[in-house]
């Protein structure tokens, strides 16, 4: 049968545009924020990366594909 997994997976089209963009902000935030505060800035850039692309990006493509 169909699980309800299978009937709401959206599609991975939106990653295919935010992972780089996410990969490149990420390394460039590395690069400045180690350099200014160590392996911590590196932390630090990571999650800005994250929190500036995915965590307000795929709700919204989530909310316009399911409306």
């Amino acid at each position: 049968g169909v699980t309800g997994v299978q009937t709401c997976a959206l599609p991975i089209f939106p990653l295919w545009i935010f992972t780089p963009i996410q990969a490149l902000i990420s390394v460039f935030l590395q690069i400045y924020l180690s350099s200014k505060y160590g392996v911590m800035g590196i932390v630090i850039a990571l999650i800005l990366s994250f929190l500036l692309t995915v965590t307000w990006a795929l709700p919204i493509f989530a909310y316009k594909k399911l409306k």
